[in-house]
């Protein structure tokens, strides 16, 4: 039996960003949906497989908008510094 403090932890897996994405960082979160997403749960994924899932998400659902700069400091935890302060980029601003 394991005994000892619980360790709460977590990863973000990120990878290189989608078109949309990439006007804004050199990387993105990983982004897994439908098939893919049950795949990476599923226990005995060998190294390679999981590796085909690391890929850039193209979707016409994501949306960016810029947010206060209190944003940039991790100590404000606020619901404010994620609240939009510009309408959302739009996908077609992106250049395919």
């Amino acid at each position: 039996e394991a005994s000892g403090a619980v360790i709460t932890s977590l990863s973000v897996v990120t990878t290189p960003p989608g078109r949309y994405m990439a006007k804004f960082h050199d990387r993105s979160p990983l982004i897994l949906e439908d098939d893919d997403a049950l795949a990476w749960l599923r226990p005995g994924m060998q190294a390679e497989d999981l590796r085909s899932l690391l890929k850039p998400h193209e979707s016409g659902y994501l949306e960016a908008y810029r947010v206060s700069t209190a944003a940039n400091k991790a100590t404000n935890k606020t619901e404010e510094v994620i609240q939009p302060i510009e309408p959302p980029v739009p996908q077609d601003d992106v250049a395919a």
